[in-house]
C-alpha cells in the first residue's frame, strides 16, 4: 500500500516483503527499534517480523522503519444534505479551519470493507426459533436467507474514513515525538468533533484493520 502526505512525500507499506534491492540487510537480532528505545529492551526480531515495513503497532501508533511515527483519527463522514444552507456553510467552514491548522505530515485515507452482518443474522434467527406464528417464521427465513446472500456475496459495503498523521522520529527524542504527536492527535480530533465530524483516535487494532484490512 502506498500513502502520499500533502507535500509529496511517499509512505510505502510493502506487505509482500523486502525490496529485492535490499538483499544484504542488517542483522534482524541487531537491529533495535524505537519502542526498545523507549522501554530499555532488547528484541530478537522473529524472522517474519523482519520482513514487515513497520517495527510495532504499539500504544495507538504504527512504528515505521523509515523512522516515522504513524498514528490516525478515523472519522465518521457526514450527510449535508440533512442540513439547512446556512448549517452546511458553518460545517464546512470549520472543517477548513481545522485542516489549514494542521501543523503535521497528513493525508487522507479511505478503506471499503464488507459489512459483517452476523450479529444482525443471529438475532434474526433468535426471533425464528422464539416465533410460534408460521407465518412470521417464514418472513424471518426470508430475511436470514437475504442477509446471508448479501453477507456471502459482498455486496453490503462500509467506506471508513481516516486522517493520517506523520511525524519523524528524531535520536534520542522518541518519547517526545511520540508524547507531541499523540497530543497533536487528540486535539485534531476534538476540533472535527466540534465542527459536526464526529471522530477519535484510532487504537491499536483499529490501526492494525488499516494495515491489513
Amino acid at each position: 500500500m502506498i500513502l502520499y502526505t500533502e507535500r509529496g512525500e511517499k509512505i510505502v507499506f510493502n506487505l509482500m516483503g523486502k525490496d529485492k534491492k535490499n538483499k544484504k540487510a542488517t542483522d534482524s537480532k541487531k537491529i533495535q527499534s524505537p519502542i526498545n528505545t523507549l522501554s530499555g529492551t532488547t528484541t530478537n526480531f522473529p524472522s517474519v517480523q523482519a520482513w514487515l515495513p513497520f517495527y510495532d503497532v504499539n500504544n495507538n501508533f504504527i512504528w515505521l522503519r523509515q523512522n516515522k511515527l504513524v498514528t490516525a483519527i478515523s472519522i465518521e463522514p457526514v450527510n449535508l444534505d440533512l442540513y439547512s444552507t446556512v448549517e452546511e456553510k458553518r460545517i464546512i467552514h470549520s472543517l477548513f479551519e481545522v485542516v489549514n491548522s494542521l501543523d503535521v505530515h497528513w493525508i487522507i485515507h479511505s478503506q471499503q470493507r464488507p459489512v459483517n452482518l452476523d450479529a444482525y443474522i443471529t438475532s434474526q434467527e433468535e426471533m425464528r426459533d422464539q416465533e410460534t406464528n408460521f407465518t412470521r417464521r417464514r418472513i424471518l427465513d426470508s430475511s436470514i436467507r437475504n442477509a446471508s446472500k448479501i453477507a456471502s456475496s459482498g455486496e453490503s459495503i462500509d467506506v471508513f474514513y481516516y486522517l493520517i498523521l506523520f511525524s519523524q522520529l528524531i535520536e534520542k527524542q522518541h518519547r517526545l515525538n511520540s508524547e507531541e504527536l499523540a497530543a497533536k492527535a487528540t486535539e485534531i480530533s476534538l476540533n472535527l468533533s466540534a465542527s459536526v465530524q464526529e471522530s477519535h483516535v484510532c487504537d491499536d487494532q483499529e490501526l492494525r484493520d488499516i494495515l491489513f484490512s
